[in-house]
């Protein structure tokens, strides 16, 4: 789609109305998907119907939002242009990420078969070998299977256990004292979240105001539209202290990373409200990308131990008795 609507976007500039950009492009569209859109866009030019509304149900929430706006303010190319920059941007984002975990996330795998394998295959057969030497399996094949049952089971509750108590702190944090309040926010699940936030706010509201939406009637959309509720929940109180007259820092506070209140007091000196968010939106993605790599090179070394353990007791507790038993055996011949 980011595709479609750059073209779109392109030859409206050009001069053409959209019935005849709807025509030209469903000549050029390569997939049925695209045509069928262009289709319904075009019936409902025809038939006088905003634009916003075709296929309200199958496209993104953003762009739905920014669609309408764009309509609302006669600005659709800009708002296509810019639903399009921040689509391929965000599918950037993602593959650095994926790339960054493909690493940790095989050495996850080999993890897993390595334990299958040693609990199903080798340790079973080693075991069969023993018994064909006419001798019991040495102690240690007891804990290397139970440790492999076990092991893994309560890392994944302790895990679970964890992130559900960070979850329970993270939604009774506004009852907390201020003192454990700010400690909440500085754990590391909580830091993510916050980052995470701030880049998705600056990121809607500064597309809305980049497509000519003033700020009011921005946060207006975004707390009407089907983003999370947190989301509409925040548009709707910096909606009311916009609408109070409070100073931007003040109509903008929240649960932010520091960051967004400083770009918003320095907006208020340059006059681009629209640039400061994206700025916000920038620095607050690079620092929660580095934050998520940064616990994924965690990660590698520990999930390498872990393989060196397995290996190492599969060694300990099977093929060093073996060798003793081995040496027994020809000293006896």
């Amino acid at each position: 789609m980011p595709d479609l609507f750059d073209h779109w976007a392109e030859l409206s500039a050009a001069g053409l109305p959209f019935g005849r950009v709807f025509h030209v492009l469903r000549l050029s569209a390569p997939r049925p998907v695209e045509r069928a859109y262009l289709d319904a866009l075009a019936d409902a030019l025809e038939a006088g119907q905003p634009l916003a509304a075709v296929w309200s149900d199958r496209l993104p929430p953003l762009l739905r939002v920014l669609f309408a706006a764009g309509e609302t303010s006669g600005q659709v190319e800009r708002v296509l242009t810019a639903w399009s920059q921040q689509t391929r941007r965000q599918w950037r984002w993602r593959e650095e990420l994926g790339r960054s975990a493909a690493y940790p996330a095989s050495l996850l795998v080999a993890v897993a078969l390595l334990c299958a394998f040693v609990q199903a295959d080798l340790l079973p057969t080693l075991t069969g070998l023993f018994a064909g030497l006419g001798v019991g399996p040495p102690p240690g094949v007891a804990w290397v299977r139970r440790a492999l049952l076990w092991v893994p089971g309560l890392v994944a509750a302790d895990m679970a256990g964890v992130a559900a108590g960070a979850m329970v702190v993270w939604r009774v944090r506004g009852r907390l004292p201020a003192r454990w309040q700010a400690r909440v926010y500085r754990m590391p699940g909580a830091e993510w979240i916050r980052l995470w936030r701030t880049q998705t706010a600056c990121q809607l509201m500064g597309l809305l105001l980049q497509a000519g939406v003033p700020l009011a009637e921005a946060l207006d959309l975004l707390a009407a539209s089907a983003g999370p509720r947190w989301l509409r929940t925040a548009a709707g109180a910096m909606r009311l202290r916009v609408l109070e007259g409070r100073p931007l820092p003040e109509a903008l506070s929240g649960e932010w990373d520091p960051l967004f209140t400083e770009l918003i007091t320095l907006s208020e000196q340059t006059g681009d409200l629209a640039h400061a968010l994206h700025q916000a939106a920038d620095l607050t993605q690079r620092r929660l990308t580095a934050r998520v790599e940064l616990a994924l090179r965690v990660l590698s070394p520990v999930l390498l131990l872990g393989m060196a353990a397995v290996v190492a007791g599969v060694m300990w507790s099977v093929f060093v008795p073996m060798y003793d038993l081995m040496d027994r055996m020809s000293g006896r011949l």
